[in-house]
């Protein structure tokens, strides 16, 4: 399923190509002339006079990027862009070399370019890729080192002047501009229905809550950037609306919103304050199902408007993580502590949490124990001020398949800790 979405827009481009007759390049178990199947093969690449379309799926298939290739005869540079990186999402050159490695055809993009510097840092990737197999509007290659897939589908000028036009950027800077939003909630607005929405850029996961009989419920998809939308790889479904991406997608800096369509129809993202909808019933079952058993914690703190770690916990002497305990085996309190590599700071705010009438989670701030280092008191007071809130925080489970929860301050939800 996930690969059928992404394959079949890459299927509608090749039925949009002018047909010319099939040049296929035979698949060989091994090349006993290679230079010559090299050139069979770079010819073909010079042969578009638009350029290639193209999906790069990693080799477990846990993401899948799309872009454009041009080649010309001759040059040491092909035009590239694809969502890899902000400067990546341009059209622009980058060093290419088609050659033989080990009596195989190969494309490699260069080291030190934006393409091998971005396989660097990501799991599954390739850099060289052996050549498969090529017709006229299709070629295959897979990677030397991971077996990551690589599929070029010929495209005409039209497709190659979206790219030209930046439309790829537009979508990063959106994606770019929800992860630096001041409140959590995202709320995604298609005619008068209304849905919470989040988005996992460094998973490339988005999540949709929906009611449904009185039911908090979620669907998610992985998707890819995919010229000016983005495209889920799996078909989400929620009543009455069927989704398969979000088009068209532009930030608006002056109204802080993201527009777009779904299915041809105006669509809107914006930054709220709170929830469509709220499981009232999370909190209660946050505090039954700890992610550790009996406690949870976080690696960063509170993130304040935006700002990951916005009070300093990592700036703490031997700071590791800041642990929720609900409540000692000892005493009928709990606290938050700080745990700095081999064992707790001998200090921190006591509480006791409970859940109210609405579905929030109170904490209840009863006193502080120890003398914390004179670097951490402005940290800890602004910990206090805020989980003594009494309104208390909403408790999101943003992905329903790993075991973390958020804390988003019902006050403003511009306060919020991820608990694991």
């Amino acid at each position: 399923m996930k690969k059928m979405l992404i394959f079949g827009f890459l299927l509608l481009v090749i039925a949009s190509c002018k047909k010319s007759s099939l040049d296929s390049f035979e698949l060989e178990k091994s090349y006993p002339d290679a230079d010559s199947a090299l050139t069979g093969y770079a010819d073909n690449l010079y042969g578009s006079a638009a350029g290639w379309e193209f999906q790069w799926e990693a080799a477990d298939a846990s993401r899948i990027y799309t872009g454009y290739l041009d080649f010309e005869k001759g040059a040491k540079t092909a035009r590239f862009a694809a969502p890899i990186t902000e400067s990546a999402s341009t059209v622009s050159d980058v060093p290419v070399l088609l050659r033989v490695i080990r009596a195989n055809p190969t494309l490699s993009f260069v080291q030190g370019s934006i393409v091998s510097n971005f396989v660097e840092t990501t799991n599954n990737l390739d850099s060289v890729f052996t050549f498969k197999s090529a017709g006229t509007d299709t070629v295959t290659l897979v990677g030397d080192n991971y077996g990551s897939k690589l599929t070029l589908v010929r495209v005409d000028q039209s497709v190659a002047d979206i790219y030209g036009s930046g439309a790829l950027l537009k979508v990063r800077k959106a994606m770019e501009a929800v992860k630096s939003w001041t409140r959590y909630f995202k709320r995604l607005t298609v005619g008068n229905k209304s849905y919470d929405i989040q988005i996992n850029s460094d998973r490339s996961l988005i999540s949709l809550s929906y009611e449904d009989a009185g039911v908090i419920k979620t669907v998610s998809s992985n998707y890819t950037i995919y010229r000016s939308s983005l495209k889920f790889l799996e078909e989400m479904s929620l009543p009455g609306l069927s989704l398969t991406g979000l088009d068209n997608l532009q930030y608006d800096e002056s109204l802080n919103k993201i527009s777009g369509d779904v299915n041809s129809a105006a669509m809107s993202i914006s930054n709220e304050i709170a929830p469509v909808k709220y499981d009232k019933t999370m909190a209660s079952y946050f505090l039954s199902h700890l992610p550790q058993g009996t406690i949870a914690e976080s690696y960063t703190g509170f993130t304040v408007d935006g700002v990951t770690d916005g009070y300093g916990v990592k700036s703490i002497p031997g700071f590791s993580s800041m642990v929720f305990i609900p409540k000692f085996s000892n005493a009928d309190y709990g606290a938050f502590r700080f745990w700095l590599g081999t064992g707790y700071g001998a200090y921190y705010p006591a509480i006791t949490p409970s859940v109210g009438a609405n579905g929030n989670l109170l904490f209840e701030y009863i006193g502080f124990a120890g003398s914390p280092p004179a670097s951490a008191i402005s940290i800890l007071q602004n910990i206090i001020k805020t989980i003594s809130q009494e309104e208390g925080f909403y408790v999101i489970k943003p992905d329903p398949d790993v075991n973390a929860y958020e804390l988003v301050s019902v006050n403003g939800g511009n306060k919020w800790i991820r608990l694991e």
